[in-house]
């Protein structure tokens, strides 16, 4: 059996659905109902990317949420800072055991 796939481009979701979106979505599932028809097995990929900065984005416009979206902000950021701060760690640990000399552009801080 033949096989035919069909995807629609990646919609991100930055803002409302807009005519760009309906028209993209009924062509390909029109070309994947009309293949299926044929006799074809036909695959139909569609789907959002809803990135880390959009999803904050709009979780920050409800403010129903918005404890919730501070408290992920501070997390996300404890988090960077402990990796910073592990991380010239073990810079450091490493420049001591070699008994290379450190210099002032050779780190974070």
């Amino acid at each position: 059996m033949n096989r035919f796939y069909v995807t629609t481009p990646i919609y991100y979701v930055n803002s409302h659905p807009h005519l760009g979106h309906l028209y993209t979505t009924l062509v390909a599932d029109t070309v994947a109902r009309y293949k299926r028809q044929r006799g074809f097995d036909t695959f139909f990929l569609t789907g959002t990317e809803p990135t880390l900065p959009v999803y904050i984005w709009s979780q920050l416009r409800f403010t129903a949420k918005l404890p919730s979206v501070v408290a992920l902000g501070c997390l996300l950021l404890l988090l960077s800072l402990i990796l910073l701060f592990a991380a010239e760690y073990f810079r450091r640990r490493a420049v001591s055991r070699t008994g290379a000399t450190d210099t002032a552009t050779g780190g974070f801080m």
